[in-house]
């Protein structure tokens, strides 16, 4: 049985504005799930998803969709390997959160990855 496709993001850093953002993040999603992060303000849900998707510059680290590294292509290049899609979280019934439950102060971003054939 194949494996199935991931966006494979490994010891991502990412800086804004002169300062640290992202750490060295890690993490595996499988292509066509619905993934959420979850975290407080500033924890830097959006600066992990501008980086997947080409918005923010990556200082180091690799961002991959099924083995073709995605770092420092065009936007144009990125959505000829896959697509990405990001909604904020809008009031309403509650998302299940793997057992975490969002609070005052955090915010909930649901993530989508598709692979263009």
């Amino acid at each position: 049985m194949a494996e199935p496709e991931t966006v494979e993001v490994r010891d991502l850093v990412v800086h804004r504005g002169g300062k640290q953002v992202l750490h060295g993040v890690s993490l595996a999603i499988e292509v066509g799930s619905v993934t959420a992060l979850v975290g407080a303000n500033g924890a830097g849900k959006s600066s992990l998803v501008g980086a997947i998707s080409g918005v923010l510059p990556v200082t180091s680290g690799r961002v991959a969709l099924a083995g073709r590294r995605l770092n420092g292509l065009s936007s144009d290049a990125r959505l000829a390997v896959g697509r990405f899609s990001f909604e904020a979280a809008a009031e309403g019934p509650p998302a299940r959160t793997g057992g975490h439950t969002p609070t005052r102060g955090s915010s909930l971003l649901p993530f989508r990855a598709a692979r263009n054939r």
